[in-house]
């Protein structure tokens, strides 16, 4: 598996931006020539509606004009503090964006490949992917779309996470659809587990994440997050004791197909608007509740029997519960968290 890097939107944007903050106003006909290259088109048909272009430039040039308006612009909303902090430190950043590029050598790539398939079945031949680079686009600091994934320049140097740490977890997700299975044929449980299975494998292989369950992979090294993943430590028994619940209703036969779960119970999890218990303290979470608690359900499987038991457990959801008793138990986690058999 290795990974093709796309940059090639990344200069002339940032030369753009260099001009419209000297000038108090983006050159329109450029800036839409800019939006046009192919990363940028990729990004608006992953978000549609959510970040429509000219919102975007509507942003871009209140941005330069000193006078940010972030009303009726979408997921671009997310964005506003990072692209604000960009624009007033706009040389320094850009040097560092320059930097990170110069660093995405085959090495380092390489290196990223390797933690993720270190989280990965060993019996699979993954294929190549895509890794599209554009400066600040829709709501999200990176994502997986139509078997590629693209990840925001400007948090590559300014956010918390390392950016081999989102890189190699984008390629697990990528690496992880790869994978011979699907829904068909598959039991109502299935569903349930695959509302978790994906960004809390990545969480635990690839961002040395840690819990009320589970422990880092390496503990010489900090979690690889924000501390947005702390938030989730406090309330974890009561967010347990939900997923408990929806464990019971699936092997109840409240729904008849593992599609059916996924879409009823997906949505309780992936809230990123803060839940009721944390909106006192913060307006929005980094995460969706449904990362911590993957890492929490699959990371003590690992942690006990490795991850030969983890993919056992996804792709046999019927064992699941024994699995991850026996895990909890041999592990020593307390007793109030187990799943009926």
């Amino acid at each position: 598996m290795k990974i093709r890097v796309h940059i090639d939107s990344i200069v002339p944007m940032l030369a753009e931006c260099r001009k419209a903050r000297n000038q108090g106003f983006f050159n329109e006909e450029v800036l839409r020539s800019i939006l046009e290259h192919p990363d940028y088109v990729f990004e608006r048909r992953r978000y549609g509606e959510r970040a429509p272009l000219d919102a975007f430039i509507q942003f871009l040039q209140s941005l330069a004009a000193g006078k940010p308006d972030h009303q009726g612009i979408g997921d671009i909303e997310v964005r506003v503090q990072t692209w604000q902090d960009f624009w007033h430190n706009m040389e320094p950043q850009a040097a560092a964006i320059h930097q990170f590029i110069e660093e995405l050598t085959p090495e380092y790539l390489d290196d990223c490949v390797k933690i993720a398939l270190n989280g990965l079945p060993e019996n699979h031949d993954y294929e190549d992917v895509d890794f599209i680079l554009t400066l600040g686009y829709g709501g999200s600091i990176g994502y997986v779309f139509e078997g590629s994934f693209a990840y925001d320049a400007i948090s590559a140097v300014h956010g918390t996470q390392s950016a081999r740490g989102v890189i190699a977890h984008e390629s697990h997700h990528l690496a992880l659809e790869q994978l011979p299975f699907t829904f068909d044929g598959s039991p109502p449980l299935h569903g349930l587990l695959m509302v978790f299975a994906g960004e809390g494998l990545a969480c635990k292989y690839c961002n040395n994440t840690d819990g009320v369950l589970t422990h880092r992979l390496d503990p010489n090294h900090p979690v690889d997050m924000s501390s947005d993943w702390c938030v989730f430590h406090e309330h974890f028994s009561e967010d347990f004791g939900v997923f408990k619940e929806q464990f019971v209703q699936v092997k109840a036969g409240a729904y008849k197909t593992p599609s059916e779960v996924f879409q009823a119970l997906a949505p309780s999890w992936r809230y990123c608007s803060s839940p009721e218990w944390w909106a006192e303290k913060h307006e929005r979470l980094d995460y969706q509740p449904s990362y911590y608690m993957g890492c929490q359900l699959f990371g003590v499987i690992h942690d006990a029997f490795g991850k030969e038991k983890v993919y056992e457990a996804l792709f046999h959801p019927e064992h699941f519960a024994s699995i991850f008793n026996i895990a909890c138990a041999a592990m020593k986690v307390d007793e109030g968290y187990r799943l009926p058999e």
